[in-house]
């Protein structure tokens, strides 16, 4: 059954510092069924799907599946990325929005990361707002938006601005501490002196603070 008013989920931190953890710990709750991974480097072990034909075939042949699935772009440079996951985003915003009229379907989950590259901080041209339409409208439509990157002041401004849900792990540069600062405040200052797999989380206005799991090999 699809939920309305999702979050939109933000992890940010330098290499290292325990994002793909948390990630994989978000990815693992029950109700996230139908996830597709925006995957740049290629990393996730899930089911790879490589190009939008083969992604087309595959939702059309398992819309109404549970599955999580790494899509592999064909995009290389960033303008390149801008159009493809906003190809993709539209996609599925129009198939969440019909399922959600019709009163079936269930929710999806869009995970993108190296936001810096696939949904970089900029004007995006027209017809290429995929992703910030997403952010701002489909949560009615049960789409979940999870979006990662190293450095916060370098990701879409629509998605930070709307990320109800925020964890964010060891940043130094001070771009990027400024870039969270609206949220966390004086506390952003803190974020140079996290180790590896300390995080601040910031929800429903509270700063809270947590640690990652070891993740097993």
């Amino acid at each position: 059954m699809i939920t309305k008013d999702l979050e939109v989920i933000s992890v940010f931190g330098a290499r290292g510092g325990g994002k793909t953890t948390l990630v994989m710990e978000l990815l693992a709750q029950g109700q996230r069924q139908r996830v597709i991974v925006y995957d740049l480097k290629d990393e996730y072990r899930f089911k790879k799907i490589r190009g939008k034909a083969a992604l087309w075939k595959f939702l059309k042949q398992n819309w109404y599946r549970d599955f999580k699935i790494s899509y592999v772009p064909d995009a290389r440079e960033t303008p390149e990325h801008v159009k493809e996951l906003s190809d993709i985003c539209f996609a599925i915003a129009k198939g969440q929005k019909a399922d959600e009229s019709k009163g079936k379907g269930k929710n999806i989950t869009i995970l993108v990361e190296e936001m810096s590259v696939t949904a970089p901080n900029q004007r995006y041209p027209a017809g290429m707002g995929g992703f910030p339409y997403v952010v701002n409208v489909a949560r009615e439509w049960g789409v979940e938006v999870i979006g990662v990157s190293q450095r916060p002041a370098q990701a879409n401004p629509d998605f930070r601005g709307n990320s109800t849900l925020n964890y964010y792990f060891h940043l130094s540069d001070r771009n990027d501490v400024q870039a969270v600062k609206a949220k966390l405040g004086s506390q952003a200052e803190d974020l140079k002196t996290l180790e590896r797999g300390d995080y601040i989380k910031f929800h429903s206005g509270m700063i809270t603070r947590g640690k990652t799991k070891p993740r097993r090999r």
